[in-house]
């Protein structure tokens, strides 16, 4: 990680990582899932952010694709947000009539709340660059914050960290397949919902409450 290059690069042996914070506030708290159209009450897996090439959206239409093979219309994936593939990826859809891949535009934080714990994971997918694996999207954080299990493809401090914790998956940046199929599973196993959500507030409100975080630094520093 992040850490590591540091000590390594520059030859520094005592420095500290200390993660993003998540609004626990804002994410804990149960929000009203607004209407999405197209989502009819289905199961669905949350990607937020933008739509573009380095995020891997691609992935997120073959996905749903696959999923409509496997004759799992009931599972959708659902985007919010805009970016340069947003139209590309709405027209692809079209072409392969598939009603399981809904883009959303823009919503208020407050909004995309509710839809996030409603969900039953939260992708952050990303190409796989080595550069990526050091990446700490703010998605990652608020996921778990919001008491929902992670998906996400990169090789680095996010895999160990949903490892470590039980608190999410990694498949890989181009299996669209395996993202599939992990997500028929989850469907199919409340269960294991219901664990890895309880799991993924407490590890939220142990390790990125803003006060716990604030007074690790300080503590470093002093």
């Amino acid at each position: 990680g992040m850490k590591e290059y540091v000590e390594k690069k520059h030859r520094h042996n005592n420095v500290v990582s200390i993660t993003n914070s998540a609004d626990l506030e804002l994410f804990n708290n149960n929000k009203l899932l607004i209407n999405i159209p197209g989502l009819n009450g289905r199961n669905y897996a949350i990607y937020s952010g933008n739509i573009g090439e380095v995020n891997n959206s691609s992935l997120l239409l073959a996905a749903a694709a696959q999923l409509r093979n496997l004759s799992r219309n009931d599972i959708v994936i659902l985007l919010i947000g805009d970016g340069q593939q947003r139209e590309e990826l709405n027209n692809r859809a079209k072409l392969l009539e598939l009603d399981n891949f809904i883009i959303h535009g823009l919503i208020p934080k407050t909004d995309l709340v509710g839809l996030i714990q409603n969900s039953v994971a939260s992708i952050v997918p990303l190409l796989d660059l080595p550069v990526l694996d050091t990446s700490s999207p703010n998605k990652f954080f608020e996921a778990l914050a919001a008491g929902v299990p992670v998906i996400q493809t990169t090789k680095g401090w996010m895999k160990d960290f949903l490892n470590d914790h039980g608190v999410g998956f990694t498949v890989d940046s181009g299996d669209a397949g395996g993202l599939a199929e992990l997500l028929i599973s989850l469907s199919d196993n409340p269960d294991l919902i219901a664990s890895m959500k309880e799991k993924a507030l407490w590890v939220a409100k142990e390790k990125f409450d803003k006060h716990i975080l604030a007074r690790e630094m300080l503590n470093f520093i002093t």
